[in-house]
């Protein structure tokens, strides 16, 4: 067994592995909206040629364990709408952090563009974390509501410049 989460490019028969993702129990709202989006709609989000996104998985002893991707927003930037590490495997072997560099890193091997953003909800303090970590910096604020929640956010944007 390696402790080692395998990167790559999302394949079609991924699509039924993205959806039995385990969930986290009684999850805030926010954290529901990145897992049903994860779990539900990326694999089509990814096959969109409108967005010129790509997405990526990992794998971690041949279970696929996590995803993350990113999109074409406008001139020179990038957006990663969601990064999601399955429950059981969170907080154990810095998969989150491997996930999202992995995606930031292919952003600056294929030189497309200068920056990419995306954004955190105030109450994860893990994902602000990790975007410290990869490097990213705070680039100010950004007033969202999360699906079924009947107020705004101010969720956190945060950039690397590639």
């Amino acid at each position: 067994m390696t402790d080692e989460l395998v990167c790559r490019e999302v394949r079609a028969t991924d699509a039924y592995r993205l959806h039995a993702l385990e969930e986290t129990p009684n999850a805030p709202v926010w954290a529901r909206e990145v897992e049903t989006w994860v779990k539900r709609d990326t694999f089509y989000w990814a096959r969109d040629p409108d967005t010129r996104a790509t997405l990526f998985v990992g794998e971690h002893s041949g279970d696929l364990i996590a995803a993350c991707g990113y999109s074409f927003e406008r001139q020179g930037m990038w957006y990663i709408p969601g990064l999601l590490v399955e429950y059981s495997s969170r907080g154990i072997g810095g998969f989150g952090f491997a996930m999202l560099n992995y995606t930031v890193e292919d952003l600056r091997r294929r030189a497309v563009g200068d920056t990419v953003t995306w954004l955190v909800h105030p109450g994860n303090n893990a994902m602000a974390r990790l975007s410290t970590k990869v490097g990213a910096v705070p680039d100010g604020e950004v007033r969202v509501r999360p699906l079924g929640v009947d107020e705004y956010v101010d969720y956190t944007r945060w950039r690397i410049d590639l």
